[in-house]
């Protein structure tokens, strides 16, 4: 199972929109002299909104789901002395409007999920070292991605949601080998995106999982990833898994041309892990094609 697929087959139609109201950046983490400047003069203080209206229709539920509801997030980043710092991050999510159920197997409703419960929660809390400045260890609530939005793949936030997962872990990633970026995690709770009302395991994963990813991009052409992720939850047995796979992805620029073609190639081999009551052998296989194109369409030379 993927942590991250946990909607699956709770809709067969969608709509939504999603408004982003104010957003402040957080900045790179920056090195302080003194404790004040770390707490105080150093330090980031952010802010975003994310206004989003959701229709579905679900053949599976007697009634459609509408949902209105806006995502706040305050958060506190600290500057750097001696290499440690600080995050702190509340997530809000309003339910502003609608008719839906939070979670499946919500009581008292007929309605399609809608998996954005009203909640208030630390959303990220953690401690952080960076070390020689090729490596980063943080301890406490995280999120963890391997890759980029949109392609969260096995592991992720689920940034789709308005409460977004993230995970009790100790997480560490070193750059001291040139062009190569290896990532450790071990995570004892994963924090899912039904929200801490609904019933165990959906409000949580207790967890003894353990994540490795490496990747290296010292080709132009080419960006390589391998990684293996061993999943295991003492209050879902039946969704422990562990994952191993293989990706390749880049860009092949052409000589004089504004057409660059693109490409992602990825495999990956899971089976039970863990207390897994079941026996299973999948596959995953992933080929993507496509091109890149840009073209001056105006000129001020």
């Amino acid at each position: 199972m993927q942590i991250e697929k946990i909607r699956s087959g709770i809709y067969t139609g969608l709509f939504s929109g999603c408004l982003l109201l104010a957003s402040v950046a957080i900045h790179p983490v920056t090195a302080a002299a003194t404790l004040k400047d770390a707490v105080i003069t150093e330090a980031d203080v952010y802010a975003n909104f994310r206004y989003r209206f959701e229709h579905v229709d679900d053949d599976l539920a007697p009634k459609d789901a509408n949902a209105s509801t806006l995502r706040s997030v305050f958060g506190y980043q600290s500057g750097r002395l001696h290499g440690f710092s600080t995050l702190l991050e509340a997530e809000l999510v309003n339910r502003l409007g609608g008719n839906y159920r939070e979670y499946p197997g919500q009581p008292g409703s007929t309605r399609a999920v809608v998996a954005d419960p009203d909640s208030t929660e630390l959303n990220q809390g953690y401690l952080q070292y960076d070390a020689a400045g090729h490596s980063r260890l943080r301890a406490g609530r995280q999120a963890i991605t391997y890759r980029g939005a949109p392609f969260h793949r096995f592991i992720g936030t689920i940034l789709w949601r308005q409460n977004w997962q993230t995970f009790d872990a100790v997480s560490l990633e070193n750059q001291a080998l040139a062009d190569t970026t290896l990532s450790y995690a071990w995570i004892w709770n994963v924090n899912r995106i039904f929200g801490d009302k609904s019933p165990s395991p959906l409000n949580d994963f207790d967890s003894d999982s353990h994540l490795l990813n490496l990747q290296y991009d010292r080709f132009s052409f080419a960006n390589l990833e391998t990684y293996a992720y061993l999943l295991d939850f003492d209050n879902a047995p039946a969704a422990s898994s562990a994952t191993v796979g293989l990706r390749v992805h880049g860009a092949v620029p052409l000589a004089a041309m504004a057409v660059t073609p693109i490409y992602a190639l990825e495999y990956a081999h899971q089976a039970d892990h863990g207390d897994n009551p079941g026996d299973y052998d999948v596959s995953y296989q992933l080929i993507e094609g496509g091109f890149n194109y840009s073209h001056t369409l105006f000129s001020t030379a």
